[in-house]
């Protein structure tokens, strides 16, 4: 503010940025005045067309994600998509905000719609990113979550072990991130009835 003057486009972004660390911080209330505060300058201050916008409004979405308000996170998100929608259809952005929509359908209960969507976002980053990387895995532990949660564990299983190999790959043996994944792949043994292979990757996940 002190350099730019209080309706500088950079001032609305610096809003949206405190406003998603208030979200981290579980301070929805002011994280989502921040986030709708800083879109509206960028509204006001830039072209319609312009990437900063659909950067600033896909922070309400993730703040009304983050709280549990998934039917207006979801057209939030919806219209961000269109925003950010160009001819070739792959970048990061869009790709982040279908990530965000997927997750919340998928918390919504709406399995069929979040799979269609985390399957969009997998082709995305295995193009922007290539085959093995962390957010590929990430992806697949998305699809993984979607079919344990409809009882599907042998499947579970195959997109869990995928993500697995690649979590290992990337960050280690331990790694966090690594723990995540062998706890996700323990429950979907355990719901198979696998209770020995579950326990070993269970106690490697503790030990983490």
């Amino acid at each position: 503010v002190a350099l730019h003057g209080p309706d500088h486009p950079d001032v609305a972004m610096s809003r949206v940025e405190l406003g998603l660390l208030r979200c981290d911080q579980a301070e929805y209330d002011e994280s989502e005045r921040l986030v709708r505060e800083g879109l509206e300058m960028a509204r006001r201050e830039l072209p319609a067309r312009h990437p900063a916008i659909a950067t600033a409004m896909s922070a309400p979405g993730h703040v009304l994600l983050e709280r549990g308000s998934y039917d207006e996170a979801i057209a939030v998100l919806n219209e961000t998509v269109k925003l950010q929608t160009v001819k070739d259809g792959v970048t990061p952005d869009l790709a982040g905000t279908l990530h965000e929509l997927a997750n919340a359908h998928f918390y919504r209960g709406d399995y069929e719609e979040a799979e269609s969507l985390t399957g969009r976002v997998l082709g995305m980053s295995r193009t922007l990113y290539g085959e093995k990387h962390p957010h590929v895995a990430d992806d697949l532990v998305d699809l993984g979550a979607i079919q344990f949660e409809q009882g599907h564990y042998k499947e579970a299983e195959v997109f869990y072990r995928q993500a697995l190999d690649m979590t290992r790959a990337w960050y280690g043996y331990d790694h966090y991130k690594t723990a995540s994944n062998l706890t996700m792949l323990g429950r979907a043994l355990v719901f198979q009835d696998r209770y020995d292979e579950a326990k070993g990757l269970l106690v490697e996940a503790v030990a983490i």
